[in-house]
């Protein structure tokens, strides 16, 4: 029965003090926050796609389109954790988030405050990095090498020294002269003197 009235309440944009305070007191737990999941057992997690119906008003203060709210970067994190790539994208997609260098940073910036490490340190989640990079169009040859560093799991320390070069002479098992050469496809050079 109490499951029943707090997932009306949450259909009408009303949330239980307790769901409230535990989102955000434990916001470093692999699990869903409780707004969150009370929010996606009423459909409500991916917006209201046509608009709030009968007289309920919208999710557009807590969930809005376009920016960056503490909500939308408990689920980005809650997806980075869990390496839910597919609902990351589509959530946002829904949302229109990342999708300017400027939004990207506040993301990572927001992100970098929940993570135990930050998202460009963490081998293990440069994929997210790269993500987000590809939502805000940024250089092509750039997120071709950021794509190459989270393939070869390249620690943080070792980043700035990371080249096209490496992936052709690797130390490792692991040489990708065709990642490598890709990768050139997109790298800014001259030909007879006319910029490609």
């Amino acid at each position: 029965m109490k499951e029943m009235l707090y997932n009306e309440l949450a259909a009408v944009g009303v949330f239980a003090k307790e769901e409230t305070e535990a989102t955000f007191s434990a916001p470093k737990t692999k699990t869903l926050p409780p707004i969150l999941q009370r929010l996606a057992n009423v459909n409500k997690l991916f917006g209201d796609v046509n608009g709030p119906k009968d007289g309920r008003i919208s999710h557009d203060q807590i969930l809005p389109y376009g920016h960056i709210a503490p909500l939308h970067v408990l689920f980005v994190r809650y997806c980075i954790f869990n390496e839910f790539y597919s609902i990351l994208t589509a959530y946002l997609d829904t949302y229109c988030l990342a999708t300017t260098e400027e939004q990207v940073n506040d993301l990572i910036t927001e992100l970098d405050n929940l993570l135990d490490t930050p998202l460009d340190q963490d081998v293990n989640r440069r994929w997210a990095r790269l993500l987000f990079s590809f939502r805000a169009h940024k250089n092509l040859f750039e997120l071709s090498i950021l794509n190459a560093k989270a393939w070869f799991k390249v620690p943080a320390n070792k980043d700035k020294s990371f080249s096209v070069n490496t992936m052709f002479a690797s130390q490792s098992r692991e040489k990708r002269p065709l990642m490598a050469l890709s990768t050139l496809m997109y790298a800014p050079m001259q030909l007879r003197g006319k910029t490609v």
